[in-house]
């Protein structure tokens, strides 16, 4: 029997609370409660299970910071002790916002597909390492060392109507 196709679905970006200590903002563990009790779709995913990605935001743009794998749920993981250290060292040397987006399980497929979410996990913390080489992740890190100019990993700039057409080969464009 074929196994069925997993979609996951993307939450957020939902704004990290933080607040002053001296010189410096952090992410205080006392506001992390109120975080999962002040949306309806936080609340609804606090038993959630899936991925996530800290990040900064500065400007329009993101910058992940770390991607974990909750497998017992976001409200348990997201904001561990150990996740907490990391997330404030992260904030209180960067500017801009702390930011968490939920890559959610989906809930009507059975059982909690642990090898998947790990493999989901592993892909964006590749990515995220490629975007952010500081990404406090210790596994799954590797960085390739090949690019394809105007594809994937290529620098700034236009990319020619060949790679805009190798990139609409394999959907990894928007047009």
């Amino acid at each position: 029997m074929e196994q069925m196709e997993s979609v996951y679905s993307v939450h957020g970006p939902f704004r990290v609370p933080t607040e002053p200590l001296k010189k410096i903002r952090w992410v205080n563990e006392n506001k992390i409660k109120q975080f999962w009790q002040e949306d309806d779709r936080r609340k609804k995913l606090k038993d959630g299970r899936g991925c996530y990605v800290f990040a900064i935001q500065a400007g329009p743009g993101y910058t992940p910071w770390y991607v974990g794998e909750a497998t017992k749920g976001f409200g348990q993981e997201c904001f561990s002790e150990r996740n907490l250290l990391r997330y404030n060292r992260v904030v209180a040397n960067q500017t801009g916002s702390p930011v968490l987006f939920l890559v959610a399980h989906p809930t009507k497929i059975g059982p909690t597909r642990k090898i998947e979410i790990r493999n989901i996990e592993r892909y964006f913390t590749e990515l995220g390492a490629v975007k952010n080489p500081n990404l406090l992740n210790k596994q799954g890190k590797r960085q390739p060392k090949w690019t394809i100019k105007g594809v994937i990993r290529g620098r700034q700039g236009q990319p020619s109507r060949e790679a805009k057409a190798f990139k609409k080969l394999f959907g990894l464009s928007n047009d």
